[in-house]
């Protein structure tokens, strides 16, 4: 009996959290007004008198209807989706650490920091896809002002977008927040006009810091953002150093507002479209702002970010031109402005995907000492390190991300995806869990989850339901990263027809997705594996034609090779990846990924020395193939009766 006034109010939370009474509540009121309309116009229209009965009938039928639509579904930006379950939000088995219980989601700090804030989305009052452009760009140019302010604690900008048209009042925001005070305002612009307002708010008191009013020429929102940024630290009794009112006051990045909109909408792809696509049409939207000013620093270094992101992923364009294009775009940002954070950090990236390591870190921590609150560059620096073998220092930046902005979904995606690569599976189990329950329509966080249960547990029918979950609340079901899960728990289940289907989808993403050529492999289907085969190595050798040093092709070609059985090549090949890539210099799962596909051309070409020789660092060494993958994986086969492999495998247990 003692637990059920327990049950019962958690109960009512989550009738609460559902708004469950919120729409009771809107119903009732609406069925009130549609019953008093209906008896003043219905006798003017001569209906019967039953007509209003038939109304009130309806309203009634409609009220349950309602209700059960609200506890199973749930209006979002990305339109009506199925109600997450609160289970997701705090695992049944999270780790119980001091360093987990400063985490908890949703759950105000004994001491909240006072000079903590969130900057809500400034609200468009024109309505206009432009204005909410815009609106947005102010507020990110806002926040990248606070966070030059080291004395601040300033929540990140993926974090505060969730409360976009939000109902919530600025206590329960501050509550989930953990901010002291919540700045929000609204912009109107007519033609070269814009009129900005805004309001600093204590999130426990209500009371208004500061609020002030702008109408100015658009020329002038540089001016503006600076004199809001500095108001605001003054509210919050914070003293700039001399430095940061530097920095503050005098950037002004262009004087042509043309190129300034078409620099505002590549950051808006930039935060809202994770696609190949929508990455290129951001750079598109900053080559279009520097061709307007030739003079944009700004501009340049988040092209030649954006660049550089596109040419690191296999998938998307990894190519000599789009890294060259990269590069003609850094240079001009260097000559423009050097000591900008938007170039270090692009300075950074290009050094990391150019393998010049230390020059990356020097880049990125100059880019952190300039924006302290920043959560983006301490997470390329916890990169660095991973792909360095410090898994000490790794996991020191990884958690200061976290620790800026536990609400963000990359942060969280890359702690449980960092203890996972280290064989912690709670941790990272929490970590993951914790990125879907506040982000549930984003792909990432379910495709790494289950690809831990696969590889760390073996647990293929716990990853299946966690995809099949993710199908009916994602923005894009079928996303290719869903795709490579789903292709693992086939292929380990040994169901080659529907690892096919997958391999197939995935292929219409990814021209050199050698997924399919798996199936055929597995399924000895000898006529498929030598087409399939023969293709995919015209392709990896065209990228090698543009790019000798193309390691991912290297690895590539050295398991085609040997598939084909072209056994001398396939050596070739193999020894010029291990050469460019050996474990020592890349640990990450990049690296890793490229030594992965030598030890799968090892194993083709009976060459069963060397291949156990490497799959003992991959067991031994933090990684992302553990004991479940060498039991399942049918590559794997051919060394079942190896008694070397047996030995590794009950190592692993």
């Amino acid at each position: 009996m003692s637990n059920n006034p327990s049950r019962v109010s958690q109960f009512f939370q989550e009738l609460k959290r559902r708004r469950v009474f919120r729409v009771a509540a809107v119903y009732l009121g609406s069925a009130f007004v549609i019953l008093e309309a209906s008896e003043m116009v219905f006798p003017r229209l001569v209906l019967p008198d039953w007509s209003i009965t038939l109304v009130m009938v309806l309203l009634g039928i409609g009220f349950p209807v309602a209700i059960i639509f609200s506890w199973i579904f749930d209006k979002t930006e990305a339109g009506i989706v199925r109600t997450e379950t609160q289970t997701l939000s705090k695992p049944a088995e999270a780790d119980q650490s001091n360093e987990l219980e400063s985490h908890k989601a949703a759950t105000p700090s004994a001491e909240i920091n006072a000079k903590s804030i969130a900057v809500l989305p400034f609200s468009s009052i024109n309505k206009s896809k432009d204005d909410e452009v815009l609106c947005d760009g102010i507020t990110e140019n806002i926040l990248t002002h606070l966070a030059k302010i080291g004395s601040m604690k300033v929540v990140s900008r993926t974090s505060v977008m969730q409360y976009k048209n939000t109902t919530k009042s600025i206590r329960e925001i501050g509550n989930e927040l953990e901010v002291a005070s919540i700045l929000e305002g609204s912009v109107q612009r007519a033609g070269d006009r814009i009129r900005i307002t805004g309001q600093l708010i204590a999130t426990e008191s209500d009371e208004h810091l500061w609020a002030d009013s702008y109408d100015k020429d658009y020329v002038d929102i540089f001016e503006i953002q600076s004199d809001v940024a500095q108001k605001i630290a003054s509210a919050l009794h914070t003293t700039l150093s001399p430095e940061e009112q530097k920095r503050i006051t005098e950037e002004k990045p262009t004087t042509n507002m043309e190129a300034y909109d078409y620099f505002l909408k590549g950051i808006h792809l930039w935060h809202t479209s994770y696609t190949k696509d929508g990455n290129q049409q951001a750079v598109e939207m900053f080559d279009k702002a520097t061709g307007l000013d030739p003079d944009f620093a700004t501009a340049y270094a988040r092209s030649a970010f954006v660049s550089v992101v596109l040419y690191v992923i296999p998938t998307w364009d990894h190519t000599p031109e789009r890294l060259e294009r990269a590069k003609t775009a850094l240079d001009k940002a260097n000559a423009l402005d050097p000591d900008h954070p938007d170039t270090h950090r692009a300075n950074g990236l290009y050094a990391q995907a150019t393998n010049k390591l230390e020059n990356a870190h020097e880049e990125y921590e100059k880019a952190f000492k300039i924006q302290p609150n920043d959560y983006d560059t301490p997470l390329l620096i916890a990169g660095v390190y991973e792909q360095l073998g410090n898994w000490t220092k790794a996991e020191e930046y990884f958690k200061l991300t976290y620790e800026i902005s536990p609400r963000d979904i990359d942060p969280a995606i890359k702690l449980g995806r960092f203890y996972n690569f280290m064989g912690d599976n709670e941790k990272s189990e929490y970590y993951l869990k914790h990125a879907i329950s506040y982000h549930p329509e984003q792909e990432a966080p379910y495709c790494f989850l289950a690809l831990s249960y696969i590889n760390s547990l073996g647990d293929t029918a716990q990853a299946r339901q966690l995809l099949d979950q993710a199908g009916s609340v994602v923005l894009n079901p079928d996303s290719e990263i869903l795709l490579y899960p789903k292709f693992h728990i086939e292929i380990y289940e040994r169901d080659f027809s529907a690892a096919k289907m997958v391999a197939r989808e995935h292929k219409k993403h990814d021209k050199g997705s050698l997924l399919l050529g798996y199936c055929y492999f597995y399924a000895d289907e000898t006529e498929l594996v030598q087409e399939e085969f023969f293709n995919l190595a015209s392709y990896y050798e065209d990228i090698l034609k543009k790019d000798p040093a193309d390691q991912v092709s290297l690895g590539k070609l050295g398991f085609i090779m040997a598939v084909l059985g072209k056994n001398k090549k396939a050596l070739d090949f193999v020894t010029r990846a291990d050469s460019l890539v050996p474990l020592s210099k890349d640990q990450s799962r990049f690296g890793l990924g490229v030594q992965l596909d030598l030890t799968h051309a090892y194993i083709v070409l009976n060459m069963f020395g060397p291949a156990i020789e490497k799959l003992k660092y991959f067991i031994n060494n933090p990684g992302f193939t553990k004991e479940w993958d060498l039991r399942l994986d049918p590559i794997y086969d051919s060394l079942r009766d190896n008694p070397e492999f047996q030995k590794l495998i009950a190592e692993g247990d």
